[in-house]
């Protein structure tokens, strides 16, 4: 265990004066050292945010949702290339892969780029052991054929024996004979040394742990990277039990999206390779896997998670029995998504939110997470499986027996680690994972938000603990947090040319976020109204890039060389908008040709969250028109090195002539709008939305100002001058009053949607003040028109009260009956508030005739 040292002024002679000097001096020097946090950093590959602690109520992660519970969560968290190599990469040395030159991974960043400072190094050259487990960096060329060993490790990495047979044929198919599978649920003692790669890292860093509680004189940083849930599918098979194929459904869209330029899709090449999706003769690059396939395809990634999350249980729970749980730093990071079947693809290779999107999460001790000292921070939650626990981790601890010649060198001391037969290490009673009716959070599938969402109803420990934020984050930016959060030095910005800069970093500290997060968690915070904390000012968009050989889908498109590489997709991801754009890549100059655009995706997150339509193909919508050009022009400005391929200042979004409605085209926006909704409740729904936001109708609501100011005039007039039924000037007044905040709101609220949409003037964080406030309008004007439509209905009953179809003149003088002014004002008021609503019932008639004609018309067209 670690020892704790303290300088005491000690009294002493003066011939001993510089002796003792000096041993305090060490004293000091020790406890410094020994202050510094351990590092414990979980990389897993192709794992998307499929998980409890995401809002996956399907998910079995009690592991992971364990560490949630006391860390900080990342929830929009964005790769700068969904693929392994360049991905890891660049989060590793802190650079975007532009600046690494690392697009595939048959290049070293230290021959081809530059001399740059890793993560791991970093914190070598501070005084750390740093210990690599498993996949960190991506094997290979990528990375010297050693890992960056020795720059970044103290030791050689270590990689399992049983990695060797990735790709061998040792899954089972349906005939009995063993395949080389996609899908490869397996028997863990029929495989070749009767374990698998994630059993062996999980065991080899666990004895790493027990090793360093005994002789702990330096700090670790210690990275486990995890192979599952990346293809082959291959795990136990006790793990599919967890996952039913009959709650199984298939992505809410699986089919290929419409107006995607062809250039953004990718033909998921490696899974065609496996034989068990060849049997399914699927044609390429477009042919679609079989339904029944792609349900075996998600359910065994699911496993493969629960399965991969068992195992960081064990990893966390050792954490915590050899006593490092209360001073180690945890960050827990996916190196990139995952597609499973929406697109219609089946991998990463692609700048669709789901390949680049990741979990993210920090335990800091004393942070993230207060915990009594006398408990454990960690504990293995086990899985119910048809194999009992005890049996499982008997195995885990079997399985993987450390060879002889394998050291961990730590400065002057060196010892062999063994593994014990049949003891395990790992104690703490197992608490069963609650079942998806117990949870307290929900996720909706084929509607609704893709994002975390918590049913309140519930309320236990685990929801009041979470802290989570929406901050937009890259994961360039875990090196300088990381350091930050050590107290080691934080690489400054790297400058425009960064080839010779040894250490720097082009992301951003993500400290004064976790800070901000555990703040606005604190219950105590929370009820103190004068205790503030300056709002942390925080980036508006992440940036992610995928390279293609050509516009059209062909073998190598999933993962072209970098000779091969003709077009570069730059897409910036911000608070409610997704903007790509492809465009002309030289591969010899590394330089980008924004004049040649081989394609353009714009989604809009807040009525297209999961990027099934390109509005950016859609250039009569006035707007998306609006977006798209904003967005190039952002992108454009922000990605270009030199700065001067910018466009001219006549092209730029400030010049408003280009931005002139063209309301002649409106038929045509509307019959393109029909032509690719999938349901009349989608086109209706999409052309009002269009209808909404233009000038029109900004000036139908100008103009209809003047009813309920109107009312408000003749109802104070006349209050007293209908003795027959006084509630008329009272329906007059009161309906004029709210019938005027309802319009004033309704013209807020467009400006603000238009603004927002259009040039992004508004915060694009999803922070919860603003989401409270865009929920308390919606909700208010949702209040007024029901209040609205009940006092029109109330009014109509009063003023039928009155009504007489052989009514005399003398009636209506005001002393009898009511003033014939108010009397005739009434009734036009209402004549014009039945054409309003009249008039919103025939565009709907209208605009679902338009629909069925166009719908009617293609299937003739088609036939």
């Amino acid at each position: 265990m670690k020892r704790k040292f303290y300088c005491y002024y000690l009294p002493y002679h003066r011939c001993d004066e510089i002796f003792l000097i000096l041993i305090i001096l060490c004293i000091c020097v020790t406890s410094s050292k020994n202050s510094k946090p351990n590092i414990l950093m979980i990389i897993v590959d192709d794992l998307r945010p499929s998980l409890g602690c995401y809002g996956n109520s399907l998910m079995h992660t009690p592991n992971i949702d364990q560490l949630a519970s006391k860390s900080v969560v990342f929830n929009r968290t964005y790769v700068q290339q969904a693929l392994c190599g360049p991905s890891r990469t660049s989060f590793l040395t802190s650079r975007r892969p532009d600046t690494t030159r690392l697009y595939d991974v048959h290049s070293y960043w230290r021959k081809s780029a530059g001399n740059f400072t890793t993560l791991p190094q970093h914190f070598k050259e501070n005084g750390y052991h740093t210990v690599s487990v498993g996949k960190v960096f991506h094997p290979g060329i990528s990375s010297g054929h050693t890992d960056d060993y020795p720059y970044s490790w103290s030791v050689p990495p270590y990689h399992p024996s049983t990695e060797q047979y990735r790709r061998s044929k040792v899954c089972v198919g349906a005939d009995g004979k063993k395949c080389q599978n996609v899908v490869c649920p397996v028997d863990v003692s029929t495989q070749p040394e009767g374990t698998l790669p994630d059993i062996q890292s999980t065991q080899y860093a666990s004895d790493f742990l027990k090793n360093m509680s005994t002789n702990q004189n330096k700090p670790f940083f210690l990275a486990v990277g995890y192979h599952k849930p990346h293809i082959p599918l291959k795990y136990p098979k006790e793990y599919q039990s967890l996952y039913p194929l009959s709650r199984m459904k298939l992505a809410p869209d699986p089919t290929f999206p419409k107006r995607l330029p062809l250039v953004a899709w990718n033909p998921w090449a490696d899974i065609r390779e496996r034989d068990d999706v060849k049997m399914l003769n699927v044609s390429f690059p477009f042919g679609p896997l079989p339904k029944d396939f792609q349900l075996l395809m998600r359910q065994s990634y699911y496993a493969a998670t629960s399965y991969m999350d068992d195992l960081i249980g064990y990893l966390l729970a050792s954490l915590d029995t050899y006593g490092f749980s209360k001073n180690t730093i945890i960050i827990f990071v996916g190196d990139h998504g995952w597609s499973l079947g929406e697109h219609q693809e089946w991998s990463k290779y692609s700048n669709f939110e789901v390949s680049v999107r990741v979990p993210l999460m920090f335990y800091v001790p004393g942070l993230t997470n207060k915990h009594r000292s006398d408990e454990p921070v960690f504990k293995h939650h086990h899985l119910k499986l048809p194999q009992t626990v005890k049996s499982f981790n008997k195995q885990l601890v079997n399985t993987n027996k450390i060879p002889s010649d394998v050291n961990f060198q730590r400065g002057n001391n060196s010892f062999i680690s063994h593994v014990s037969k049949g003891n395990n290490s790992v104690t703490g009673t197992p608490s069963h994972y609650p079942k998806a009716k117990d949870m307290f959070y929900s996720e909706t599938h084929a509607s609704g938000n893709i994002y975390r969402t918590f049913d309140k109803r519930i309320k236990n420990d685990f929801e009041k603990d979470l802290k989570i934020t929406n901050s937009l984050v890259e994961l360039v930016d875990i090196f300088p947090t990381i350091s930050e959060l050590a107290g080691l030095q934080v690489p400054h910005m790297c400058p425009e040319n960064s080839s010779k800069t040894v250490l720097c970093t082009e992301g951003l500290s993500l400290v004064p976020v976790i800070k901000q997060v555990v703040f606005d968690s604190s219950t105590e915070n929370r009820k103190n109204k004068f205790l503030k904390i300056n709002e942390v000012s925080w980036k508006k968009a992440a940036f992610s890039q995928y390279p293609r050989p050509s516009d059209v889908p062909q073998e190598n498109s999933d993962q072209p060389k970098l000779k091969d590489i003709k077009i570069m997709g730059y897409s910036m991801r911000t608070g409610q908008y997704r903007y790509t754009e492809w465009v002309s890549f030289d591969p010899f100059t590394f330089r980008m040709n924004w004049s040649e655009i081989h394609g353009r995706e714009l989604y809009l997150h807040h009525f297209d969250q999961f990027e099934d339509h390109n509005d950016g193909e859609m250039p009569c919508l006035t707007e998306t028109k609006y977006i798209t050009e904003y967005f190039a022009y952002k992108l454009e400005t922000t990605l270009d090195d030199e700065r001067s391929l910018c466009r001219s200042s006549s092209s730029h979004l400030s010049d408003s002539s280009q931005y002139d409605t063209n309301y002649g085209s409106l038929f045509s926006q509307i019959q393109e709008v029909s032509t690719e909704s999938e349901s009349p409740l989608e086109f209706i729904s999409r052309v009002i939305h269009m209808l909404w936001s233009s000038i029109l109708t900004t000036v139908f609501l100008i103009i209809l100002i003047a009813l309920p100011v109107s009312m408000i005039g003749f109802g104070t007039a006349y209050r007293d001058e209908c003795p027959k039924q006084p509630n008329i000037p009272i329906y007059l007044l009161v309906g004029g009053c709210f019938g005027i905040i309802k319009v004033f709101l309704m013209l807020w609220n467009q400006k603000r949607k238009r603004d927002y949409e259009r040039f992004g003037e508004d915060d694009d964080d999803d922070d919860i003040d603003d989401a409270v406030m865009i929920r308390t309008i919606k909700f208010t004007g949702y209040v007024l028109t029901v209040f609205l439509l009940c006092w029109f209905i109330a009014g109509n009953i009063w003023f039928y009260d009155i009504w007489t179809p052989n009514y005399e003149q003398p009636l209506h003088d005001p002393k009898n009956w009511c003033s014939q002014i108010v009397y005739r004002y009434s009734f036009y008021q209402f004549i014009i508030c039945y054409c309003i609503i009249g008039l919103q019932f025939f565009v709907l008639i209208i605009l679902f005739c338009c629909y069925w004609c166009s719908q009617s018309k293609g299937d003739k067209s088609s036939g």
